[in-house]
């Protein structure tokens, strides 16, 4: 690692550190000019995907320009979904002729005093013709010199990722025109940013290491080898990875064999772009499941809960409990709109998922507990939840009008339901 990129990557994230410590008054502020979230119904929920369709990277090809428009109710409906997920979140939207600003705001648990309770952001990006021009960023009451924002963000990724990467992102944006309904750009990419973004994710975010994730793939392939029942119970799986997990942590961290268990578990049964979260991925070596019917492997007598369960258990490895449900509930919004629809039984599978792989990696004690636990379960109910009940497959307006959208009284009520399901399961208890 370059002696820039070191400092870049610990002295600056040390220094906001320090700034944060010793600068309570100034981050933190009443957020007047935020917005606070109501409900928000499926149809604004879900109106989130054409804007999703039109910044998707895939939509503009490399060397060649691309115009792109958002709207202003977009962008409203992106900020509001966003705020959602922060505690006790507000939001802001502003559009002028020449100038558009967004901003998110977060609550803490602070009492009601003159400083304020919140902790914001917000950045205001200008109309220009000539590529890519931030107005201000402010955190809280400090507001950073205008002069430094696009220099700082290209030379902070030229440093980190090197070859000019921060230099070519910033001039692939053309130019920006701002009305007080839309936002227009021109876009010129001359790097893959998918790529791009996939490397620096997996570059920055690093669960567990090919040595300790390949025995858990190889066990898992063994025993699904030496399988021919059309079907089969994925707690035969799970009893086996944890049972590997117990012995290999005789000697060794329980907390890291359980990151590369439940790793490998996501990234059998789940997708196998999980393997980018490896160190020294280029070293493992992935399985082929063509060798074996993975279908057969259910849970509750679904394949697709596997899915939802060891997809949703890698997320939280990577991303945490917040990362993982904004995803798991945006994909549901997103079928409510036209694919499988809403379903709160793969919410259910989704949270069974991140609150197994929370609990195996929380601490020693409850990483040895779950290993214990799991190595000797033969049952599904004892880490799955009952899935009766619960609705599923509700189109967009069944799904506004049952639960009043994603935030609704209805919907809140069915995602208390799910906690208090998958907290009742067996392995959870004293």
């Amino acid at each position: 690692m370059s002696l820039l990129r070191w400092v870049f990557l610990r002295g600056v994230p040390w220094s906001i550190l320090a700034l944060v410590a010793g600068s309570p008054f100034f981050l933190i502020t009443p957020a007047d000019d935020f917005r606070e979230v109501s409900a928000l119904g499926g149809t604004e929920t879900s109106g989130a995907r054409s804007i999703i369709n039109k910044l998707r990277p895939s939509q503009f090809p490399l060397h060649k320009t691309s115009n792109v428009s958002v709207r202003a109710v977009e962008l409203e409906v992106i900020l509001r979904s966003l705020a959602t997920y922060l505690p006790s979140g507000k939001y802001a939207v502003s559009l002028t002729d020449k100038t558009v600003t967004l901003g998110l705001a977060a609550g803490l648990p602070l009492p009601n005093n003159p400083i304020g309770r919140y902790v914001s952001g917000a950045v205001s990006i200008k109309q220009s013709d000539q590529g890519l021009n931030i107005g201000s960023l402010t955190l809280g009451r400090l507001s950073i010199p205008a002069g430094w924002l696009v220099p700082a963000l290209e030379v902070g990724i030229n440093w980190y990722a090197g070859a000019r990467q921060g230099t070519l992102l910033v001039e692939s944006i053309k130019s920006v025109s701002v009305t007080q309904d839309r936002v227009d750009l021109v876009y010129h990419p001359t790097i893959d940013v998918v790529d791009f973004a996939r490397t620096a994710a997996a570059d920055l975010i690093q669960v567990a290491t090919a040595e300790q994730v390949q025995p858990y793939l190889d066990s898992l392939h063994s025993q699904a080898r030496a399988q021919a029942a059309e079907r089969l119970s994925f707690v035969g799986f799970l009893q086996d990875v944890f049972s590997l997990a117990v012995s290999r942590s005789a000697s060794g961290d329980p907390v890291a064999e359980n990151r590369a268990a439940v790793l490998a578990l996501a990234i059998y049964f789940g997708d196998q772009r999980f393997s980018q979260f490896i160190q020294n991925t280029d070293i493992l070596i992935l399985p082929s499941t063509s060798e074996f019917n993975i279908g057969s492997v259910q849970l509750s007598g679904r394949h697709d809960f596997v899915q939802h369960f060891t997809t949703s258990a890698g997320m939280e490895l990577v991303g945490g409990t917040r990362a993982s449900r904004f995803v798991s509930e945006l994909k549901e919004v997103l079928d409510s709109r036209g694919g499988s629809g809403f379903s709160f039984t793969d919410m259910a599978a989704n949270r069974a998922g991140q609150k197994l792989a929370a609990f195996a990696t929380a601490s020693e004690i409850k990483a040895r507990l779950i290993q214990k636990r799991l190595a000797s379960t033969s049952v599904e109910t004892s880490f799955f939840p009952d899935v009766s009940g619960l609705a599923e497959g509700l189109s967009d307006a069944e799904f506004e009008t049952g639960f009043g959208g994603l935030g609704g009284d209805g919907y809140q009520s069915a995602v208390r339901d799910i906690e208090e399901r998958v907290g009742r399961l067996a392995i959870y208890q004293d």
